[in-house]
């Protein structure tokens, strides 16, 4: 009981300090950095050599988190590998995997070799010197699935080039952890001074059955705690402590095999979670309910696992091995160049290939993190100088590997990115693509709004609506670019797509989103089986078949509500106002002048819908919805809007 009370004031504190690194993480974002950045950032200024609110006792007590979010993140990185959709690519793949792997590793592990005597281990026997050369150069090989796949989401990216580039890295990560359990052994046993000898090959034999095997019985354990009928939240919490049971299992084995047959087993746990993600990804139907869990958990994982790790960075060794840490990150580009190049040559891909895949081959994140903590928890003779070393490498791959990724898609054309809105000009614009009268019906109600609206109808299609007052009527043969151009799409706030045929539809909230980056894009479905290609754009979609049920269900439960949103209330409405006024930056909710007759529903910044308070902050181009009497919505938009 008293060992627990310090553990549980220990995590209450660290809670608080990852609830800050949280807001530094996305500020890191805005300046277009890495989120773990800014974990690490504040992770670093907490703990011990600078403002100390994170003792160095602390960080010790709190190793478990380590081993929650280590194991974990294994979970995720096997979950990825999903072996039917390598097939036919697999040749390629491999030629790549096996060359990065050989480059990296051979000219890693020299290049810590001879720069051992500006190491913090400098002063060691040359055990330790060759231990660190082995495991360093293995935790050089990792890449990062999560951080690709982030990168691939934001700029939509699809092609031949991203799924291969997404396949090299899942099975680097995979190939990584294996290779660290290999040299692993082979540093356990210079450390301990046994040397490498032929019955330590049969042991490591061993030890990778005995993780195979375990591996296997953890994914049946995770596939029993996916398919069961329990809470989110309770099967999230199943999941992480099934991680945990994999380090406290790995321990006892490795004392039990000390105390009865006087040498130490090493089940790697990286090694057994992996597999265990892989079995649940590849041999049960739970693929998507992992993924879910990593989804929904992973960011406070992460959130948690990187602040600590900051917060165990040595300043004093960063200090002092900062130009071995840069020699190790310039080293590794090399060696991913001529990795590239020779894995491109021997799988004949196309010449110059090499340089985009050498793009694509930098980032690192959550796997080598991990590697690295797991040196500094399993080797103390090398402990937390080696894992600052490393990690400094890895926090340098991970600013200049996303924007390197970035540039490989696009210089491959499978990037669909998003363009720059436009600033608010003051006029409200809207493009309505249609050809049946509810087209004409919803430029009236935009027009009724003091909307300026233009509506464009395939040629040859009659109208049955005849009145066109007021609207700009344009008449079109082809979707393209050239049109939009000719419509002033670039100046639209919104972009309603009502034709009769969804390839349309798509094509013109593609080019909108690509090349304009309309914030607004609403789609009515033709058919709802295309409903996902859609949201992937941000779009709204609207699908007949169940929009009218659904307004129906809401007049039934809330008559005066639903009247009022739609605008039905007499003298009331509900309007987007959009922040453009310098004086209301940074400004309080509670300190706004507001009429009392209008409600602030929710704010939209970038990509996030806020729930407002008084203690919400107004930032420039936010755009707020509110709700009220039309006088005072009109009065509150040249507040906002001046």
């Amino acid at each position: 009981m008293h060992d627990l009370l310090p553990l549980l004031a220990y995590a209450a504190a660290f809670g608080l300090i990852a609830l800050a690194a949280r807001d530094f993480g996305h500020w890191f974002a805005r300046a277009r950095l890495p989120l773990i950045s800014g974990f690490l950032f504040c992770g670093l200024l907490a703990g011990p050599h600078v403002l100390g609110l994170v003792s160095e006792q602390a960080v010790e007590q709190l190793v478990f988190v380590d081993q929650l979010a280590i194991a974990f993140i294994a979970f995720a990185a096997g979950n990825e590998l999903y072996l039917r959709e390598l097939r036919g690519r697999v040749r390629g793949m491999l030629w790549l995997t096996v060359a990065l792997m050989s480059t990296t590793f051979l000219l890693g592990g020299l290049t810590i070799w001879a720069l051992r005597g500006w190491m913090p281990w400098a002063d060691a026997a040359p055990a330790v010197g060759a231990a660190a050369a082995i495991l360093g150069a293995a935790i050089m090989v990792a890449r990062s699935p999560s951080s690709a796949i982030a990168v691939i989401k934001e700029l939509r990216a699809r092609g031949p080039f991203t799924r291969g580039m997404l396949g090299v890295t899942v099975i680097l990560d995979v190939a990584v952890i294996v290779l660290f359990t290999v040299g692993a052994d082979f540093a356990d046993a210079l450390l301990s001074g046994f040397g490498v000898r032929a019955a330590a090959l049969g042991l490591l034999a061993t030890e990778l059955a005995l993780a195979a095997a375990a591996g296997w019985l953890v994914g049946r354990i995770l596939c029993w705690i996916l398919g069961s009928p329990m809470g989110r939240f309770l099967q999230s919490g199943m999941v992480l402590a099934t991680g945990y049971g994999v380090y406290v299992g790995s321990h006892e084995v490795r004392a039990l095999a000390h105390e009865v047959f006087h040498h130490e087993l090493l089940v790697e746990p990286l090694l057994v979670c992996m597999i265990a993600g892989l079995v649940v990804s590849n041999t049960s139907p739970h693929r998507r309910a992992l993924l879910s869990v990593v989804e929904r958990t992973g960011p406070f994982v992460f959130v948690v696992f990187f602040t600590l790790t900051g917060a165990s960075l040595a300043l004093d060794v960063l200090a002092s091995a900062w130009r071995v840490a840069l020699a190790l990150f310039g080293v590794r580009l090399v060696a991913l160049g001529l990795g590239a190049a020779g894995g491109t040559w021997l799988a004949r891909s196309p010449r110059g290939s090499w340089r985009l895949e050498w793009m694509a081959s930098v980032t690192q994140a959550g796997v080598g993190l991990g590697l690295a903590k797991e040196v500094a928890l399993e080797f103390p003779a090398l402990g937390d100088d080696f894992a600052t070393v490393i990690i400094a490498v890895i926090v340098l791959n991970q600013l200049v590997g996303p924007p390197l990724l970035k540039r490989a898609l696009r210089q491959a054309g499978e990037a669909h990115d998003r363009a720059a809105t436009p600033a608010f000009d003051g006029v409200r614009d809207a493009l309505v693509f249609g050809q049946e009268s509810q087209a004409l019906a919803l430029a009236h109600q935009l027009l009724a709004h003091d909307w300026n609206v233009k509506v464009a109808v395939p040629a040859g299609v009659a109208l049955e609506e005849p009145s066109t007052e007021g609207i700009e009527l344009h008449r079109f043969d082809r979707l393209d670019r050239a049109l939009l151009e000719r419509l002033d799409a670039p100046r639209a706030e919104g972009i309603v797509a009502m034709l009769d045929d969804d390839e349309d539809n798509f094509a013109i909230c593609q080019l909108a989103y690509e090349q304009y980056g309309t914030d607004n894009l609403v789609v009515r479905l033709a058919d709802s089986a295309n409903a996902r290609r859609f949201l992937e754009l941000g779009a709204l979609v609207v699908d007949p078949r169940t929009a009218i049920v659904s307004l129906l269900d809401h007049f039934v439960r809330s008559p005066e509500g639903t009247s009022m949103l739609l605008g039905l209330e007499p003298g009331r409405d509900v309007v987007e106002l959009q922040v453009t006024n310098p004086a209301l930056d940074g400004i309080r909710l509670a300190d706004v002048r507001l009429p009392e007759d209008v409600l602030l529903l929710s704010i939209r910044r970038g990509e996030d819908r806020l729930l407002v308070t008084g203690q919400t902050r107004l930032r420039l181009r936010d755009h707020v919805t509110v709700v009220g009497a039309t006088a005072s919505i009109d009065r509150l938009m040249l507040q906002f809007e001046s």
